[in-house]
């Protein structure tokens, strides 16, 4: 019996140049993962689940005291204050803090895969797939409060599905890059908390872009979240519209950053293997 010793260092294949079977034994680890995610996140825990609504639910409902009287009289009519900003915060949940929770995962499990010939995308994926939990966890007090100020979900809601994927992706893609980052420099993280608090400022998430300058409005447009936010407002509220650009910025700067993601992990690996 030959002895099989795994060189961490050693070049990564890419998926392109992955044996068949290996996209099998990948998606089984990917499924164990999720499932060993989703135990530990909750596990001794009394609320379990309902914790991924806590966040943005407060968040929210803090918002709406704050800038009821500011913003509530710039929407158009048929659009509900809370329920814009519920949505909002949904969002950038998933996605801003998202980024930073599936990096301290992969710097916490940076033990197995330097040591085991599992990739780190998958563990990335696997925490980006945990956490579509708040957003469709987030549907139910989102529909509850759009209900009570008389409105009805959007029949395009069955597409929510499609857009965590994207979330998926994207969220995957930036993990990676600040990873490599955050083990040559550890300061980085607290950079990414950072950016991840002004992304509440530079999203639509508690105020219509009808309320800021022209000039504002195009470097909002720049972020992919505003995107985001946009198109689940339209899939679940019906509110505003998701143009057929807001899907192509989505989908294109998630396989964009998800490709960078995986070039510079892939690069610097053997670099990144010897910090860790």
């Amino acid at each position: 019996m030959t002895n099989f010793t795994y060189d961490s260092s050693r070049p990564r294949r890419t998926f392109i140049l992955k044996r068949p079977g290996g996209f099998i034994l990948e998606y089984r680890l990917l499924r164990v993962l999720v499932l060993k995610d989703f135990a530990t996140r909750y596990q001794r825990s009394i609320v379990g689940i309902w914790w991924a609504l806590i966040n943005p639910t407060l968040s929210a409902v803090v918002l709406f005291f704050v800038f009821h009287s500011t913003y509530s009289g710039k929407f158009s009519s048929g659009i509900s204050f809370g329920p814009y900003i519920l949505s909002g915060t949904l969002v950038l949940s998933f996605l801003a803090t998202g980024i930073v929770t599936t990096t301290q995962n992969l710097v916490s499990s940076a033990t197995i895969f330097t040591r085991l010939p599992a990739r780190p995308e998958i563990f990335a994926l696997s925490s980006a797939i945990v956490l579509t939990l708040n957003i469709f966890m987030g549907i139910i007090p989102l529909a509850v409060w759009n209900f009570i100020q008389g409105g009805t979900l959007s029949p395009f809601i069955f597409f929510v599905p499609v857009e965590a994927l994207l979330g998926c992706i994207f969220i995957t893609g930036l993990a990676l890059i600040c990873f490599v980052a955050v083990v040559r420099i550890g300061d980085v993280i607290n950079v990414i908390n950072i950016a991840a608090t002004l992304a509440t400022y530079l999203t639509p998430v508690f105020y219509p872009m009808n309320a800021i300058s022209a000039r504002a409005q195009l470097f909002l447009n720049l972020n992919p979240l505003t995107h985001f936010v946009n198109i689940f407002r339209k899939l679940t509220l019906n509110y505003g519209e998701a143009r057929w650009y807001d899907w192509l910025y989505c989908s294109g700067s998630s396989v964009l950053v998800f490709i960078i993601g995986l070039y510079i992990l892939n690069r610097t690996w053997k670099q990144t293997v010897t910090l860790l």
